[in-house]
């Protein structure tokens, strides 16, 4: 998850999705995010403006070859994703 914030803040995206293959999200890190919602929603300012950032786990399963989704972060899932860049573009 370190990396995946750490990318998502220095890039300036505004989502973020860490994908683990092949292994679930550690029960810690699953309470961590569903304790805490500064770790799944960061907010910054860089010059004045503000930037906002919304992180989630998912899990490729490299035997089926699809995504599982953890219900982890501020990103439950790739339809999410889709309608939260949908919304983010109106």
């Amino acid at each position: 998850m370190i990396n995946n914030a750490g990318y998502c803040l220095v890039s300036k995206v505004k989502f973020g999705v860490l994908v683990n293959v092949d292994t679930a999200i550690s029960n810690n890190l699953s309470i961590m995010l569903d304790d805490d919602p500064d770790l799944k929603h960061v907010a910054r300012f860089i010059d004045g403006r503000k930037i906002n950032h919304e992180l989630g786990v998912m899990v490729w399963n490299s035997v089926t070859m699809k995504i599982e989704y953890t219900n982890s972060g501020a990103i439950k899932s790739i339809p999410h994703l889709v309608e939260k860049l949908t919304g983010s573009l109106s």
